[in-house]
């Protein structure tokens, strides 16, 4: 899954690195504003989430932006021209505060790319799979499950052996780990 366009633009002096900035997009078109500002050659990071989604009886996965209506652009005070960004297609505006820019952290941008990795691969899961499901702290109490579907987005259903019946149990995604 790639999380960010890396286009042809000139690069960075050196001690010059750049910050993220926070971009609004327009309704549903943050795809096309992602497109478009990587089409002019600007660094940008669109994170979305691959989600199981219910559609007539049958589970789908499809990616959906984690920020609806939000994407970050990879911008150099002074060297990059920020002005085509406001009349590109999708975009709505640049989120200011008092009226100026303000970046976002290196580390939060870090974070979120960190944390989508890692989500990605805790929904890869699919029925049957052998789980084992966290319920304290102690690694040495979990418990062993058999994975049966989603149940929304933070929560699966898992088949546990309890008192010598299987039953199907909701736990959060967060509890399970693929065995």
């Amino acid at each position: 899954m790639s999380l960010t366009a890396k286009c042809p633009a000139s690069p960075a002096p050196e001690g010059e690195k750049g910050e993220w900035y926070l971009i609004q997009t327009r309704p549903r078109q943050e795809a096309r504003a992602h497109e478009h500002l990587a089409n002019q050659g600007f660094e940008v990071f669109y994170p979305r989430l691959t989600v199981a989604r219910l559609n007539k009886g049958q589970e789908t996965q499809r990616q959906e932006p984690l920020f609806p209506n939000y994407l970050f652009v990879h911008l150099r005070a002074g060297t990059d021209n920020w002005s085509p960004i406001r009349s590109t297609r999708g975009v709505l505006r640049m989120v200011t505060f008092g009226g100026r820019p303000r970046p976002v952290a290196a580390s939060i941008i870090a974070a979120i790319q960190h944390r989508l990795q890692n989500t990605s691969a805790s929904k890869a899961l699919t029925q049957g799979d052998r789980l084992l499901v966290n319920t304290s702290d102690d690694p040495k109490a979990a418990l062993d499950a058999v994975f049966q579907r989603y149940d929304g987005e933070e929560r699966v259903i898992v088949l546990l052996t309890l008192l010598q019946r299987q039953q199907e149990v909701s736990v959060p995604i967060a509890q399970v780990q693929k065995t």
